[in-house]
C-alpha cells in the first residue's frame, strides 16, 4: 500500500449508482494515494434504487471488480447500510494513514493540485482540516453552475487513533478523546485554495440518469430527516419505522409534488421537470426564476467553463470525440 509520499493519505469514497465517473476519481488518485477504501451499497434513502442485496445495479461492481491495482491500495467493503454517516466511519475505521481525504464517486482532482495540498500540509503540519470550492459542472463539460457566494465543501481531515465522523452533512471529524473538531482546530479554508488555482471538479449534473437519481435520493432523504407530512403518532407507533416508510413512499407519488413543494420550500422537488428540463429551451428564464440548483440556492447561475479539465477526463473526452 506504498505511495512512496512524504505522507500517507487514506482516501475514503461512499460509492452506489456511480458508474458514470468512477473510474476517472480512481485514476485520478491511484497514484497519490497511500490506499483507497471504497464503502459500496445503499443507505436508506436509496434502498428503493438497489439490488435486493443492496448494492448497486448499474456498472458500479465491475468497474470496482475489474480495476487494476498493482500496489493492492484498494479496499472494498459492500453493505446496506442505515446512513452515510454510518459509511463514512466504516472507512474511517480502516484507515491507516496521516490524513483522511474524502471524495464523492463524481469528484476529480487534477494530480498537480493533489500535490499542492500535499506540499501546503508539510509547511504546516499543523493544519487539520482542508475545505475546497467545486468547479461543478452542468449539463455537460462546457458549464459550470455559479455560486453568488462560492460554496465550500470539507474533504480533508488529519487523522488519529479513533477519530470518527461527527456527521457526513457537512463532512465533519472529532477526536472523541478530547472533543476536539478537526474543522475547528486549524482550517484551511477553499478560498485560499481556490485563489491558488486548486478546487474539486465536479461531474455531478452532467447527465439525465445523474439528475433523476439525485433528486429521487434528496426528496427520501428530505422525507426521512424532517418528516415532512408525517401526522403526529403516538409514541409507541412513532417507533415503527414501516410507517414512516409508507408515509415517504407516498409523499414520493409524483402528483404531490406541489403538495411537497407548498410543504418544504427548502427543496425543488419537481427540479427535473421544472428546471432541468426547460433550462434547454429557456437558460436565462430558469436561471432567473429558480437558479439552477435542487434547493433555492447556493447556485443561481452558469456561466462557459473556460480552464482545462483533468487529464483523466480530457482523455475521455478526447476518446468520445474520436
Amino acid at each position: 500500500m506504498k505511495s512512496g509520499r512524504p505522507l500517507r493519505f487514506s482516501f475514503g469514497m461512499i460509492v452506489f449508482n456511480g458508474e458514470d465517473f468512477l473510474q476517472e476519481v480512481l485514476e485520478s488518485i491511484y497514484e497519490f494515494a497511500y490506499e483507497i477504501i471504497v464503502v459500496e451499497g445503499a443507505d436508506r434513502n436509496a434502498r428503493s434504487m438497489a439490488g435486493p442485496d443492496g448494492r448497486s445495479t448499474d456498472g458500479t461492481l465491475a468497474i470496482l471488480k475489474n480495476f487494476p491495482d498493482p500496489l493492492k491500495k484498494l479496499k472494498i467493503i459492500h453493505g446496506s447500510w442505515a446512513s452515510k454517516d454510518e459509511q463514512c466511519n466504516r472507512f474511517i475505521e480502516e484507515a491507516s494513514g496521516d490524513y483522511i481525504w474524502q471524495v464523492d464517486d463524481d469528484e476529480v482532482y487534477k494530480k498537480e493540485d493533489l500535490r499542492r495540498v500535499e506540499k501546503l500540509l508539510l509547511e504546516d503540519p499543523e493544519i487539520t482540516a482542508v475545505a475546497f470550492q467545486w468547479r461543478n459542472f452542468f449539463k455537460g463539460f462546457d458549464r459550470v453552475m455559479v455560486a453568488d457566494e462560492p460554496y465550500e465543501v470539507w474533504r480533508l481531515f488529519r487523522l488519529g487513533p479513533g477519530y470518527r465522523f461527527q456527521t457526513h452533512r457537512p463532512p465533519t471529524v472529532v477526536d472523541p478523546a478530547t472533543g476536539a473538531i478537526m474543522n475547528r482546530v486549524k482550517p484551511l479554508s477553499g478560498r485560499i485554495l481556490a485563489g491558488m488555482g486548486i478546487r474539486i471538479y465536479h461531474y455531478s449534473y452532467v447527465f439525465d440518469r445523474q439528475v433523476k437519481s439525485k433528486i429521487q435520493y434528496h426528496a427520501n432523504l428530505r422525507l426521512d430527516e424532517q418528516g415532512i407530512g408525517i401526522p403526529p403518532l403516538p409514541a409507541w407507533l412513532s417507533k415503527q419505522a414501516w410507517i414512516a416508510e409508507r408515509w415517504k413512499a407516498f409523499w414520493c407519488v409524483s402528483w404531490l409534488r406541489e403538495l411537497r413543494r407548498r410543504k418544504d420550500t427548502g427543496f425543488h422537488y419537481d427540479y427535473y421537470d421544472r428546471i432541468w428540463l426547460p433550462w434547454d429551451r429557456d437558460a436565462l428564464a430558469v436561471e432567473t426564476r429558480y437558479g439552477v440548483s435542487p434547493s433555492p440556492g447556493p447556485y443561481r447561475r452558469t456561466e462557459p467553463f473556460l480552464g482545462t479539465h483533468p487529464e483523466v477526463i480530457a482523455r475521455r473526452l478526447r476518446a468520445e470525440a474520436v
